[in-house]
């Protein structure tokens, strides 16, 4: 928090990368949530996570963007699909003002390396799981919000 609170009137954008959270949970415990909150507090515009090996809530929290965690974009156990369920935030920022953000989902082959998901169907349950997991989470649908 300190580090925060000591460059948020220094740079135009703040970007915390956390490594946090329980393996294999869709949802970040209360200990993540309330990070995220103090975080956000101090002045962070992005919360950024990992740690857990598969996606959980990425949308708004007040004026900033949280994404509790990405999944593993490169990754050679994908014994079960939301393992293998990843892919790439974008985020347009101006000033301290996220514009726009969008996921490209991609999915993990056998070999650990990531390919764009095209299957239609696929890209539905993508959708559905990270509305449910954003819901999870408390957070707010980013302006743009995209997957694709």
């Amino acid at each position: 928090m300190a580090a925060v609170k000591q460059w948020r009137p220094r740079v135009d954008v703040v970007i915390t990368f956390m490594h946090w959270g329980v393996e294999y949970t869709t949802c970040p415990k209360r200990a993540e949530r309330s990070r995220a909150r103090d975080l956000v507090a101090a002045g962070a515009d992005l919360v950024i996570g990992s740690h857990p090996h598969i996606q959980q809530g990425i949308g708004m929290m007040g004026r900033s963007l949280v994404a509790y965690s990405l999944g593993n974009f490169v990754w050679f156990l994908n014994d079960r699909p939301d393992r293998a369920s990843t892919g790439v935030l974008h985020v347009r920022v101006s000033g301290r003002h996220v514009d726009k953000a969008w996921w490209v989902a991609t999915h993990t082959l056998d070999s650990g390396e990531p390919a764009k998901v095209t299957d239609r169907v696929w890209l539905a349950r993508v959708r559905k799981d990270l509305a449910n997991r954003r819901q999870c989470a408390d957070l707010r649908t980013p302006t743009g919000w995209n997957v694709g």
